[in-house]
């Protein structure tokens, strides 16, 4: 290799080098600087092609990039709002946007859950994944079988948006592969018919109680 060719070489290794931070350190820092980028590129590219047009005033030019790039903006702001979604989808067992809690003011105790059920749930309600099914115990007033109304009332309350208006059979699947009713799975046409009786509420007295067991579990004022 010559003396020329190595410096060239080196001087393109260097530049790569300075742009990469660049790339790094001002466009692909944040989300927010990754959009300033993009948009501001899109805006001159709509300059570009307003000047490539021909002999426009200088005002449509304008006003052409302006609506140009004020498109591009919102495909772009699009992109990420979807990309968000997927990654909330796939970021937790819910597979929606959680509720942010305080690990030492949950109490899953008070529903008669061993310690190590009590931690999983607490790791799930954070969004971590965990190794095996949780055995959720809230007895029946029946003393029967563990408490369906219970578990969607909490599950109901972590979750950002609730869980009123998911797919039944969605959230049966969710809620199946994560949890064991008293050692059993769930029972399918159980979990369809307590949903419907849980979603269907009216009596003041019961939801008093689900605001309560709320208050209990989660410590809230």
């Amino acid at each position: 290799m010559s003396k020329r060719t190595y410096e060239f070489a080196h001087f393109l290794s260097n530049e790569q080098s300075k742009l990469e931070r660049y790339m790094n350190d001002r466009v692909f820092a944040t989300e927010e600087t990754a959009i300033f980028f993009l948009t501001k590129s899109i805006f001159v590219y709509g300059i570009l092609l307003g000047i490539s047009y021909g002999k426009l005033e200088p005002f449509f030019i304008l006003l052409y990039s302006s609506l140009y790039t004020l498109v591009g903006y919102g495909c772009i702001k699009l992109l990420q709002v979807k990309y968000d979604y997927l990654k909330i989808r796939s970021s937790n067992f819910l597979g929606s946007k959680l509720k942010s809690f305080n690990n030492k003011k949950m109490n899953f105790e008070v529903l008669g859950m061993h310690e190590k059920d009590s931690n999983n749930f607490k790791n799930l309600i954070k969004g971590n994944d965990i190794s095996k099914k949780i055995n959720f115990i809230a007895p029946n007033k029946s003393k029967i079988g563990a408490n369906y109304s219970v578990l969607f009332t909490i599950i109901n309350h972590v979750a950002y948006s609730g869980i009123t208006n998911m797919d039944r059979e969605e959230l049966y699947n969710k809620l199946d592969n994560h949890f064991l009713m008293a050692n059993e799975n769930m029972k399918k046409g159980s979990f369809k018919t307590l949903y419907s009786i849980w979603i269907n509420e009216k009596d003041e007295k019961k939801l008093e109680e689900r605001r309560q067991l709320i208050k209990t579990v989660f410590s809230t004022p």
